[in-house]
């Protein structure tokens, strides 16, 4: 036949013929001479030509004698296997002192599981959360925390990936889930300070640490005052107090124990551990007192001449920032000289926000000369051609309200420095932004208390936007009869440690952008809340009550004392 052909012109030997299974459906194929049609292929039909084996042929047919082939050896399996069988034997058979028998923790019984707290993402310690928290000790907690953040870390810049948790909603739903973990945990023994410290920065770069996490954070750091374990050295906590802050919290334990180490901050501090430090108080509102604030100036500007290789751009811009902020008047010889010098030197290397933050900073120094508008002004403009910065953006807004401080020739001549071609465009964007965010200050619930004791006064007001920057404060002009002044709204403080209340950095610059633009100052608007009501009050109407419940009190008279105070938030 015509399939016997072709199986000896292949080299099949005769066994083998004699005992193949054909369908009649290949038959019909390579047998072309037949004129019958082929049979479909479910009819059990069997050519009478063909020899059926049975089952115990056809099955050593299909796998002929030959040499074995080696079986792959699985290391992982194999190894894990047996430890996780040998594991499992002992802990069935060696009781514990109740005479009950323990068994292993769940961590142990899977290799792959202990490799997820090493080298896992968030969304791999996620699925293991969402498994067996209930069965989680403080050390998988803290593995956790650390791992949610290292995974998607540029160590480079230390900046985190798009792809890190506080950046979904997915992420964000495991970061509270860890976070409620992790307060279960404390309650049942408190943090040590190794993992208080990890787990404080890890939660704070995620913008994850509020109040009650905080709390738990500083009891594992601190004890009466002071740290509680030498495993943790002072610089390993700035990163804790830096994390607090950008989460929005008031570390005041943190800050009360850093300003009584100054021998320990000479000894072991760098440039970035001092400005982190500041810049943490600047950002809370924490005012240090002078003395301290006079003290970690000169100390931190003497870093930048000692050991220039360990600063970096964002501590200048930092630092200048924060003392800025506090409304603090460094000397220039031993302070501002020194941290320009360095920074003027390195200026390519800056990106656009630490250029806005240095001159923001010097401004609300009152240091900020026309030399140094100009070496960075250029620089910013360099900068933003390189990146296509947006003529919208805040950084734009922020040198352009900059140029305001200096009379109109320099302003102008600054202006065309910093923006080019663009600087029509930069205008309009800003206008019309400052209308937008006057559009949503009406809203604004202090506003609209003041708006009622004004309209008590006689007085109308409309409300001015300085800068777009949500830093600097915005002013009210408030017209009564034929007179037109502006007023700065000043918020309640937080801990002052000058014995007073001062007003913020950013305030003092308000005041010098007004009187640029010809505005005659009337002075702050100080308001307080949380008076004691009397009983008359609580009983008077919901308007009544809200309005007696505040205090606000227009000062002109000690706005010059309070300006040359100095700030704090």
């Amino acid at each position: 036949m015509a399939l016997t052909r072709l199986l000896t012109s292949f080299g099949v030997p005769e066994v083998q013929r004699a005992t193949c299974v054909v369908h009649p459906a290949a038959l019909a194929r390579f047998d072309t001479t037949s004129a019958v049609a082929s049979p479909q292929l479910s009819d059990p039909v069997v050519d009478a030509t063909t020899e059926v084996s049975p089952p115990e042929a056809v099955a050593q047919t299909a796998n002929p004698p030959g040499p074995k082939r080696k079986r792959k050896f699985n290391r992982k399996s194999k190894a894990a296997e047996p430890k996780d069988a040998k594991s499992d034997q002992v802990a069935s058979t060696s009781p514990n002192g109740s005479g009950q028998h323990k068994k292993p923790s769940w961590k142990y019984k899977s290799r792959t599981q202990e490799n997820v707290f090493h080298k896992g993402t968030w969304l791999n310690l996620s699925r293991l959360h969402y498994e067996n928290s209930h069965h989680w000790k403080t050390h998988e907690a803290h593995q956790a925390w650390r791992r949610s953040v290292n995974a998607h870390l540029e160590f480079s810049t230390h900046n985190l990936f798009p792809t890190a948790a506080c950046f979904s909603h997915q992420g964000r739903h495991f970061l509270t889930s860890l976070k409620k973990t992790t307060l279960r945990l404390a309650e049942k023994e408190p943090l040590a300070p190794t993992v208080a410290r990890d787990i404080g920065w890890a939660a704070g770069k995620q913008y994850w640490l509020d109040k009650e996490l905080s709390g738990v954070v500083c009891d594992g750091l601190i004890k009466d005052g002071d740290i509680k374990s030498t495993e943790v050295p002072l610089q390993e906590i700035v990163p804790v107090i830096w994390g607090m802050a950008n989460s929005g919290q008031y570390p005041e334990k943190l800050f009360d124990m850093i300003i009584g180490k100054k021998a320990e901050i000479m000894d072991k501090f760098n440039v970035q551990n001092c400005t982190n430090v500041l810049w943490a108080m600047a950002v809370c509102g924490y005012h240090p007192g002078n003395d301290f604030l006079s003290w970690m100036s000169e100390y931190t500007a003497s870093l930048f001449e000692k050991a220039p290789n360990s600063a970096i751009p964002q501590a200048v811009s930092d630092f200048l920032w924060s003392l800025g902020r506090f409304s603090y008047e460094p000397e220039p010889l031993k302070v501002v000289h020194k941290v320009l010098a360095w920074a003027y030197d390195r200026l390519p290397a800056f990106e656009i926000g630490e250029i806005t933050g240095t001159a923001l900073g010097l401004a609300m120094c009152k240091v900020l000369t026309s030399e140094d508008m100009r070496k960075l002004g250029e620089s910013f403009r360099e900068r933003s051609i390189k990146t296509g910065m947006a003529m919208d953006s805040l950084h734009a807004d922020r040198m352009f309200t900059l140029t305001l401080l200096f009379p109109a020739e320099e302003r102008l001549r600054f202006q065309q420095m910093c923006f080019g071609p663009n600087l029509e465009k930069a205008t309009e964007a800003r206008q019309e932004r400052q209308s937008q965010i006057a559009v949503q200050m009406r809203g604004n619930h202090f506003l609209q208390r003041v708006g009622r004791h004004l309209e008590k006064a006689g007085a109308s007001y409309k409300i001015g936007v300085i800068s777009v920057d949500r830093n600097l404060a915005f002013e009210l002009l408030v017209t009564e009869g034929e007179e037109t002044y502006a007023l700065i709204p000043v918020f309640p403080m937080s801990k002052n440690r000058n014995d007073g209340s001062v007003l913020l950095g950013e305030t003092i610059l308000a005041r010098q952008l007004i009187e640029r633009q010809g505005l005659r100052f009337g002075g702050v608007l100080e308001w307080s809340s949380g008076v004691t009501k009397t009983e008359e009050q609580q009983n008077s109407t919901p308007e009544s009550s809200d309005d007696a419940g505040t205090d606000i009190e227009v000062n002109e008279a000690n706005a010059e004392q309070k300006t040359e105070q100095g700030a704090h938030a």
